[in-house]
């Protein structure tokens, strides 16, 4: 236990300078067995106009600076993980408790000695802590878990955003690694790439002696999804990632997947993919972002193309193929449309919407506002014509559809035919998952602007109380339908 103790105090001691005794600056009175380490935003300027309070008053007399204070950000909204940290170390002698907290300002105030100081005002809320004692597992306290360390999603957001933090961590796991050789792997992903993508917990991580021996560990549930690499000479993210979705590509795009530049794969890894775990699609349309050279394509497109031309190989039941340019996708994204309006069976006129659909209100509104100019599909027979008039791929919605997962429309207006699909995200409120016109050509912002204030007085009645403003794909405030104003 003492030797963890020098390993983090020396780790600190690296990042932020010597300990201080308390988060008043300056002062050497504090409490037996806790310690603090941070920077002071321009520290010559604050002990300055400290040593200027203090001759200005009379202990004697009332405190005239009440409520001095110096703010790091203005009052400006500053995400958490982004804000200068201060660490406070606990040692109770059976355990070393390491905690995080943003820090907001200095505050000026008199002491009980009724000398002015000046002191860190740290964080309400700690970002985390960590825990350590006698046995070699590192548990964490943080924003969304408690338990053995696990890289969740706040820790890694704290990682990406935060230097110091990310130099704790990959310092820690560095000098814990002379014991658990896979801790400097996993201190090595970080150092390069910002954060660790698997989700493993610190006791599952110190079973493995090697990379591979943790990517078997987490796919043995599957193993026929690992790959045919050597996985120790890979960066863990990249072999975590590619890991877990390869396995739905056919071979030669597995082949394809692994001759990229490792680099090329971490900046196609998003926030979202620490947040949700990684996707197929979500990394096609990223790459092909990425990649793509032709300024008149939109990466909103791009994305929904994506998501299209995965749902109909699923529903063909066909691989994912890794195509060498967004454009070769498509072709294959408009053959695979073809096919499914060409080899669709029980194509009639019965409902394939569910009784009682979650958007059955909505269909209403669409209908009596737009005056009927906004039709909801609810059959086979009609959804395969709204393809085959529109030219797009609707078809494959047609199991989301029937799974009360979507909703699809068509909408003629300002001489111009659209297909939309409306979908609820998690929080429950309706939104426009995607609008196309004829031949998927991009929709007139007024008329995409139409729908949206229908959503909008929709989510407005559905809450019973007004919503914030709601904004379109463009950045500007969509107000509501004349008449409307609640």
């Amino acid at each position: 236990m003492e030797q963890k103790r020098k390993t983090v105090l020396s780790v600190l001691t690296a990042i932020f300078g010597d300990a201080r005794a308390s988060l008043s600056i300056g002062e050497s009175r504090g409490r037996r067995g806790t310690c603090f380490f941070y920077r002071v935003k321009d520290e010559p300027y604050v002990m300055g106009l400290l040593s200027y309070l203090r001759g200005q008053c009379d202990p004697n007399s009332e405190y005239p600076f009440e409520g001095l204070r110096l703010n790091y950000y203005d009052g400006q909204s500053t995400d958490a993980s982004r804000k200068d940290v201060a660490v406070r170390v606990k040692d109770d002698g059976e355990q070393l408790e390491i905690r995080f907290f943003t820090i907001e300002g200095v505050r000026f105030y008199r002491s009980y000695g009724k000398k002015p100081v000046a002191a860190i005002v740290p964080g309400k809320i700690p970002l985390f802590t960590l825990r350590l004692d006698e046995t070699p597992v590192v548990y964490a306290e943080t924003r969304s878990d408690s338990g053995p360390m696990r890289f969740n999603w706040w820790i890694n957001k704290c990682l990406r955003n935060n230097t110091d933090v990310q130099s704790f961590v990959v310092a820690l796991f560095e000098a814990f690694g002379s014991e658990h050789p896979i801790l400097r792997d996993v201190a090595r992903a970080i150092r390069h790439d910002a954060f660790f993508l698997a989700p493993v917990r610190f006791d599952e991580l110190l079973q493995c002696h090697t990379p591979a021996d943790l990517i078997a560990m987490l796919f043995q549930a599957r193993r026929e999804q690992l790959l045919p690499v050597n996985y120790n000479r890979m960066d863990l993210n990249v072999a975590y990632y590619l890991t877990s979705f390869a396995y739905q590509f056919d071979e030669k795009s597995v082949a394809k997947l692994l001759q990229l530049p490792q680099d090329e794969v971490v900046w196609c890894i998003r926030p979202q993919d620490i947040y949700e775990g990684p996707r197929p699609e979500r990394f096609l349309s990223t790459y092909y972002t990425l990649h793509e050279n032709d300024p008149g394509v939109d990466p909103w497109d791009v994305r929904q193309d994506v998501a299209d031309y995965v749902g109909m190989c699923a529903q063909m039941r066909e691989p994912l193929r890794f195509f060498a340019s967004y454009r070769a996708l498509m072709r294959r994204h408009n053959e695979l449309s073809d096919e499914i309006s060409r080899l669709a069976d029980e194509i009639s006129d019965k409902p394939i919407v569910p009784e009682e659909s979650k958007f059955e209100k909505l269909a209403t509104d669409f209908r009596v506002f737009s005056e009927g100019a906004i039709e909801w599909i609810t059959n086979g027979l009609r959804l395969r014509e709204e393809g085959d008039r529109q030219h797009n791929c609707v078809y494959c919605y047609r199991s989301g559809i029937q799974a009360d997962a979507c909703a699809i429309f068509h909408m003629d207006r300002s001489d111009e035919s659209y297909t939309f699909r409306i979908e609820i995200d998690h929080f429950g409120k309706y939104f426009i998952a995607e609008m196309r016109a004829r031949f998927n050509l991009p929709y007139r912002k007024e008329d995409y602007d139409f729908v949206q204030r229908i959503v909008r007085r929709f989510n407005r009645e559905l809450e019973g109380y007004g919503l914030p403003p709601q904004y379109n794909l463009f950045g500007e405030e969509v107000t509501d339908l004349e008449g409307w104003d609640a």
